[in-house]
């Protein structure tokens, strides 16, 4: 077999050798982490727009409802007969009249 001299021979070839990958590898992750935190920036503001349309359109619809509400509540008012039109108050003064 050969003699052992208990040192191991091209130690330094491979201490280079396992910085060498060491650096591929950190680099890699690096970069992995990098796309990682564009993607995940661009995922929160695509939601964040998505929220803010959201919000419109429930702010949109609750106007909308609002508006139907009043338009309805003013076609209430007119088709019923009010209490403060002259018609009524005219025919309520005699009503007054009469009592005293």
């Amino acid at each position: 077999m050969g003699t052992f001299t208990g040192r191991i021979v091209g130690d330094w070839a491979f201490v280079w050798g396992a910085y060498g990958f060491s650096v591929v590898v950190l680099a890699f992750y690096a970069l992995s982490l990098f796309f990682r935190g564009r993607a995940e920036a661009r995922a929160s503001a695509v939601a964040e727009e998505a929220h803010r349309l959201e919000q419109e359109a429930a702010a949109a619809t609750a106007q909308a409802m609002t508006d139907r509400t009043d338009r309805s509540d003013r076609t209430d008012r007119t088709d019923r007969s009010d209490p403060a039109t002259p018609a009524e108050s005219a025919s309520a003064t005699p009503a007054k009249a009469e009592d005293a």
